[in-house]
């Protein structure tokens, strides 16, 4: 009986061994094929969110702007800024990185490059970022960026 308990228990240890290296090998896989194309998207995300986040953040008055001085006023509108800045940073940033992730595996899975894998890769991103609303908000996420995904595609093939 120990002899059987052994062999069973080295079966197992070896298949989760292969298991452990084939899912190694696909991560490895996955990162080499991507990972310039996501860590642009992720720059370039973080990017935009800061620049839109600086913007806001200016237009962004107290209430009682009356009552502050100017010095108060200067102080709150920078600390407005700095704080929609950094969440704008993260959303805009983790937008650009599942965009590019999913148009970059999308891609590579269909092996073509056109306006179906930018719409597919829209519909992914909105729904992920919609996910936590609910299937009704999911759906629209889906719909709304994959709608908006394809009209930039072709707003910038037409200028090219």
């Amino acid at each position: 009986m120990a002899r059987f308990a052994s062999s069973v228990e080295e079966h197992y240890r070896a298949i989760v061994r292969i298991l452990y290296h084939r899912a190694w090998l696909v991560i490895h896989l996955f990162l080499q094929i991507a990972r310039s194309n996501e860590g642009a998207g992720f720059a370039k995300g973080g990017g935009l969110g800061v620049l839109m986040g600086l913007f806001f953040g200016a237009l962004d008055n107290p209430i009682t702007t009356e009552e502050m001085t100017a010095r108060q006023q200067i102080v709150y509108t920078a600390k407005q800024m700095g704080r929609r800045s950094i969440s704008n940073a993260k959303t805009f940033a983790v937008m650009g990185l599942i965009f590019s992730a999913a148009e970059c595996v999308i891609e590579k899975a269909r092996a073509k490059h056109d306006t179906t894998n930018t719409a597919v890769a829209g519909c992914v991103t909105g729904g992920a970022l919609a996910v936590k609303g609910g299937p009704k908000a999911t759906c629209v996420g889906c719909v709304g960026f994959a709608t908006f995904s394809v009209m930039i595609e072709k707003f910038f093939d037409r200028q090219t």
